[in-house]
């Protein structure tokens, strides 16, 4: 299995797995209404892991201001939001031979992506 579908596989459980767990615990009604919610989630889950990702290996990039990190790949501009222990990790201002891993999402004429 690949590296890629096995992070997928792995988020989307856990999230799903949760959302699942806190229906329990409430009343009927509530669980009514909680569980059309957890489908519209499966649902946009599901076009979200389905959607574009991209493996890329050995890639230079920059710190940009404390939590980003920008390198271009092919003439796109990709911006990486740093989060949780990442943020501590990446102190210089460059970086060489990089391996990221993304989802991406198309917003305007940027990309702005999120790590899965």
């Amino acid at each position: 299995m690949k590296f890629t579908a096995l992070a997928k596989a792995t988020l989307a459980l856990g999230i799903l797995t949760t959302g699942t767990l806190t229906t329990e615990a409430h009343s009927s009604h509530a669980k009514q209404n909680q569980e059309s919610v957890n489908k519209h989630d499966k649902e946009a889950l599901y076009r979200y892991y389905t959607g574009k990702t991209m493996e890329l290996k050995n890639i230079n990039a920059l710190k940009h201001g404390k939590n980003n990190l920008r390198f271009k790949y092919r003439g796109m501009k990709i911006q990486v939001l740093l989060l949780g222990n990442d943020k501590n990790r990446f102190q210089q201002r460059s970086y060489k031979g990089l391996d990221v891993f993304f989802c991406s999402r198309k917003k305007r004429q940027t990309r702005h992506i999120l790590y899965c």
